[in-house]
């Protein structure tokens, strides 16, 4: 019973792909991966959540607002602060702004993500010309480079509770999620 090896886990540590197979399969007589996608994907008894540590986790659908009250308390001025910053870096808004257009923003994936059902961060940035706005990191370093506002807006809103990761794209080991609104995928 793949729910009671999860509870009796407290949850199964998701951060790699592959990493609830690989818990499931080291406990699990006769394990096979369609047993995982089955509880994840079609019945949802289980979700992957961005909680404890700010890592991903495989949980009991039904225990997902207890993970999130566990860490409620976390400051999320952090994560605040550094979308701020990331509006202001993209130039889609002014300091002042940011809390607006962020919200705005916030109300937008959600809406979309709500008319769709699921889609991938390519899919939203399609309808949501903000979330391709790139910015720039480590600038003058040998790994200095780009990345997508949507990239970090999403795990953000996974955090907050407001959105979900869904079924990936491609294999069982992708990386590439589709996305719903939390209420949706688990009403």
């Amino acid at each position: 019973d793949l729910a009671q090896i999860t509870r009796d886990l407290v949850a199964l540590h998701a951060s790699t792909a592959v990493g609830p197979y690989l818990s499931l399969w080291a406990r699990t007589p006769d394990f096979q991966r369609v047993m995982l996608e089955e509880v994840l994907f079609e019945q949802r008894t289980l979700a992957k959540i961005l909680c404890m540590r700010y890592t991903v986790h495989a949980v009991l659908s039904n225990e997902i607002p207890l993970f999130f009250q566990a860490y409620a308390d976390r400051p999320p001025s952090r994560d605040q602060a550094s979308l701020d910053t990331m509006l202001t870096l993209a130039g889609l808004c002014s300091e002042a702004e940011t809390d607006t257009f962020g919200a705005t923003l916030r109300r937008q994936v959600l809406s979309a993500l709500h008319a769709r059902g699921t889609a991938t961060l390519v899919e939203l940035s399609a309808e949501i010309a903000a979330l391709t706005a790139k910015i720039q990191h480590s600038e003058g370093k040998k790994y200095a480079g780009t990345f997508s506002l949507g990239s970090r807006l999403l795990p953000l809103m996974c955090a907050e509770g407001t959105v979900i990761r869904t079924r990936p794209s491609g294999s069982w080991r992708s990386t590439q999620y589709a996305y719903a609104t939390l209420v949706d995928w688990l009403p």
